[in-house]
């Protein structure tokens, strides 16, 4: 008997190198890993009914604007139409990835938010389920101290 875990309940885990990725944004741009190297990454997976990774959309798009040299990317299973209805209507400003459904399966069984960070080396620094103001100011924290670093 196979005892590995199987791909789908996989999800990046903190001390790791973050796994190469080819996805495409609303826009038609597609992000690899090569887009990012050298700066600080963070990536929120997050879908149309989970009411508080709506409910968190415009806090997050807050930290775009004091932290510019930090790429942040939303990513969803969602097609790009359905994205930016959502994403326009909660004042969402990252880079939205969609048809993420690779990214999306990182989710497990442990629920949406998911949120990572990703340090200037691809090394994931913070990995978090779920949302409230306390794991916002962890991330946010972790964000910064990545971003610090040479």
């Amino acid at each position: 008997m196979d005892h590995r875990v199987p791909k789908f309940l996989y999800s990046p885990k903190v001390g790791e190198l973050f796994p190469h990725f080819s996805e495409i944004d609303m826009e038609g741009r597609i992000w690899t890993t090569d887009s990012v190297k050298g700066r600080v990454m963070v990536l929120n997976l997050w879908y149309s009914g989970c009411g508080p990774c709506r409910a968190e959309m415009p806090i997050l798009s807050e930290w775009k604007e004091q932290l510019p040299d930090v790429m942040f990317f939303s990513a969803t299973y969602h097609d790009a139409e359905t994205a930016k209805r959502i994403t326009d209507k909660h004042h969402f400003t990252w880079t939205h990835l969609v048809e993420a459904k690779d990214m999306m399966a990182w989710i497990g069984t442990e629920g949406f938010p998911l949120t990572i960070v990703i340090d200037k080396k691809g090394i994931v620094r913070h990995a978090v389920h779920g949302t409230n103001e306390t794991k916002r100011e962890e991330l946010l924290a972790k964000i910064k101290e990545a971003e610090a670093e040479k």
